[in-house]
């Protein structure tokens, strides 16, 4: 039985032949393959990450993260959390884990700090 060893050269992602005539370091037979490979890399590479993501709160994993600035697993960001407002120091609850502020007022006028450039210790 005769074995027919195939030396061609053949795309990294679709696995077609790649022209004999090609330059020598070509390794896809067209850009579409080239940014479909290179995309799956940077998914699997940023799947990876979030794959690493803890919980601030309890520590545990962070299952189903779609993005890597997510800080709290699905039980803590359900969970209200006791806060104290960065404005007025009153402790207040909330269901957002990335609220700062116990009502509007008090964001409106840290923002208002803020801009003239003062500290919140100046202001009553």
């Amino acid at each position: 039985m005769e074995m027919h060893l195939d030396f061609r050269r053949r795309c990294e992602w679709c696995n077609a032949i790649i022209p004999d005539n090609a330059q020598a370091r070509r390794t896809f037979c067209c850009k579409r393959c080239a940014n479909a490979y290179f995309n799956a890399l940077t998914a699997q590479a940023r799947a990876e990450e979030r794959a690493k993501l803890k919980c601030e709160r309890c520590g545990g994993p962070i299952v189903n993260a779609i993005k890597l600035d997510t800080s709290y697993c699905e039980n803590c960001r359900e969970r209200p959390h006791l806060k104290q407002c960065q404005q007025c120091d009153k402790p207040f609850r909330t269901g957002d884990p990335k609220q700062r502020f116990c009502c509007r007022s008090c964001a409106g006028k840290s923002r208002r700090c803020a801009r003239m450039g003062l500290r919140r210790e100046a202001v009553g």
